[in-house]
């Protein structure tokens, strides 16, 4: 049974190909013409290939071709039948589309240039390469039925021409098709991107375009300037839905008087709307200088493009640099980073910022890496410690001699106040923030102590080590841990060296595996063996609001949330501040209403000056003074501990 099945098929296939075999050549009568090439192309009887020689008939009979056209026709079939080519897939999809160019409007105007050209490829092309007749066809069926140098089914990527002016030409008998001038469309789903004012040549079997020239319009994106790229020599791969240019110029009038020299590349994105990152524009240079990237802010940097947004770019030797004024036009802060994400009129923000906030024209409070954020609108500035590695370092402020241990810093730069640890997140009302503000020569041996856990010598002094050792700051991580212990790796002290950045002792770059001492390294190492003078001056906040503020007008550090202040732990010296109050002046000097202890005395009152420099307090309003005197009989007990 199933040999009489194969019997019958083979039987069958044989006499819808018999008549083509047969056939040399079709009559150059019209009407005969006409009905041998129904034989001929519906012989199998599929539904597609009648549908389509119908609508063939039905132009052909309705005398949409010249009589010269009809000539080319009738030659060009002639030659398909000489070079042994099927009524399916060839004939069927030459026909598809002379009936899609008759369809479109075509025929008259490009249909005896497009069989000139595809005469001679046939007249040309290998038996071996016949399966490329078919690829053109389809090529030329969504070229004049979509206008598509590209096109794939109804939501995939398709890439679409604008201009009706083009040539055909074969080279190397490789159909190509140039445009003297159009627009390129990329389009998937309901994204588009256009290359406007373009010339180039398409490619149909490498699906590939060579432009000759190009401008890409960044409208798309919500931005209203006249913001383009231009450029000439580039090529778009069309089965993919990104291109890349080597060499562009962008015009930005808002921030350029003269383009800017980079590269480009633009991506076809489904849903990405003006929040998209494409195009993208990266400047060669690193040293553009914008004037006003935004009010009274200065700009010096590479320059990139993503989308709607800016990005300041800069390498590790030469970071992008953001100047900040205030309206008076005197400098408020300065940045560094490597990155930076600007959205124009709305804000700027980094995640590893090099900051200096400037108190006055020598000081500053510094952080090497914050996580960045500065409001163009508000002109606010929010600096905050959070995340890991070198960001969760303490700031450094020059001008109090103190490191600052808190969660943020922020300032409107044109206001006369900086907040310190402000409560920012809703709902945590209840919840106390602590910060601490720590005297640029604080040593405390139990912190000191407390590195050492997993080492028989203290971690810090294996670093001061290291680094006189070096003659340098840098120190291999490898180094350190196999000082520590031969049998460490740098993956083993990671912990350690966390806890050694957020302490502000080192920073720590992760990805080159190197260690940054910083002077405190010294300062404690010595400390620990007495060799340098130290203080155990550490203000301590805890509060649910704000840990601190800095006047601007004096530049005084106004502390809440302070229950008590140590100035020295041998002399027995220390205070409680009324409120939770105090302030820190220049150079650490502290004032205070309160009560202070020394020694065997406690004196309560207002207005205590503490000078770091004399290590004294002064004060003019003492209220009173209690002198606690030791009872040499050690089984005495006071009526009331509590009493002062």
């Amino acid at each position: 049974m199933k040999k009489l099945l194969v019997l019958i098929f083979g039987l069958l296939v044989l006499q819808s190909t018999s008549y083509g075999q047969g056939l040399d050549s079709f009559s150059m009568d019209k009407t005969k013409f006409i009905k041998e090439l129904e034989k001929f192309v519906t012989a199998n009887k599929r539904k597609n290939i009648e549908a389509t020689f119908e609508e063939f008939q039905v132009h052909f009979e309705g005398g949409r071709f010249t009589d010269s056209q009809y000539v080319k026709i009738h030659t060009l079939f002639d030659l398909m039948l000489d070079k042994k080519m099927r009524a399916n897939p060839y004939f069927y999809q030459y026909l598809k589309v002379v009936n899609v160019m008759v369809e479109k409007g075509q025929y008259e105007t490009h249909f005896d240039i497009w069989m000139d050209i595809v005469y001679e490829y046939i007249k040309n092309v290998k038996r071996s390469k016949l399966k490329n007749f078919n690829s053109y066809m389809l090529f030329f069926e969504n070229f004049y039925k979509e206008k598509a140098i590209r096109y794939t089914k109804e939501k995939g990527l398709q890439w679409l021409y604008t201009s009706d002016e083009y040539e055909f030409k074969l080279k190397d008998n490789e159909i190509e098709v140039y445009f003297p001038k159009t627009d390129l469309i990329g389009k998937r789903k309901e994204d588009t991107i256009m290359i406007n004012k373009s010339s180039g040549y398409y490619y149909p079997l490498k699906f590939l375009w060579n432009g000759d020239k190009g401008e890409v319009s960044w409208s798309r994106t919500g931005v209203t300037e006249n913001v383009y790229a231009s450029f000439e020599a580039y090529t778009v791969e069309t089965k993919k839905n990104t291109y890349s240019v080597k060499k562009a110029f962008l015009h930005h009038p808002t921030y350029f008087d003269e383009p800017q020299e980079g590269s480009f590349t633009d991506k076809v994105v489904v849903n990405s709307g003006k929040n998209g990152s494409y195009p993208r524009f990266k400047s060669f240079s690193s040293r553009i200088l914008i004037k006003e990237i935004g009010e009274n802010i200065r700009y010096i940097g590479g320059f990139e493009m993503e989308g709607r947004g800016l990005v300041g770019a800069g390498g590790e030797l030469n970071q992008a640099r953001l100047d900040f004024y205030k309206k008076d036009k005197t400098l408020a802060l300065t940045a560094y980073s490597d990155k930076y994400i600007i959205r124009p009129g709305e804000y700027i923000a980094s995640s590893k910022a090099n900051v200096s906030v400037y108190l006055t024209a020598e000081d500053s409070i510094d952080h090497p890496s914050s996580n960045f954020r500065f409001d163009i609108e508000k002109r606010e500035l929010k600096l905050e410690r959070k995340g890991t590695g070198n960001t969760k370092t303490p700031f450094r402020n020059s001008f109090h001699q103190i490191d600052i241990i808190a969660e943020n810093l922020i300032w409107g730069i044109d206001s006369d106040s900086i907040s310190i640890g402000k409560n920012i997140i809703k709902g945590l009302g209840s919840r106390k923030k602590l910060a601490s503000f720590e005297s640029k020569h604080y040593f405390n041996f139990q912190k000191y102590s407390s590195f050492q856990n997993i080492s028989t010598t203290n971690p810090i002094t294996i670093i001061k080590v290291l680094e006189a050792a070096k003659h340098s700051n840098e120190i291999d991580a490898n180094e350190l841990a196999k000082a520590l212990n031969p049998k460490y790796s740098v993956r083993t002290i990671i912990p350690l060296l966390q806890d050694l950045v957020e302490s502000g002792f080192i920073l720590y770059d992760k990805e080159n595996e190197l260690i940054i001492v910083n002077k405190k390294v010294l300062r404690y190492s010595d400390a620990s063996r007495k060799m340098v003078d130290y203080d155990v001056i550490n203000v301590i906040s805890a509060s649910k609001n704000l840990n601190a503020k800095i006047d601007l007008t004096d530049n005084a550090l106004d502390v809440n949330g302070v229950a008590n202040v140590v100035l020295s732990d041998s002399q027995l010296v220390a205070f409680k501040p009324y409120l939770g109050e105090l302030k820190i002046k220049k150079n650490r000097n502290i004032d205070f209403d309160g009560r202070l202890y020394a020694g065997f005395g406690v004196f309560q009152g207002k207005e205590f000056k503490f000078d770091y420099e004399e290590f004294k307090i002064h004060s003019n309003s003492i209220d009173s003074l209690v002198l606690r005197i030791p009872n040499p009989d050690p089984s005495y007990v006071p009526e009331n501990p509590n009493r002062p």
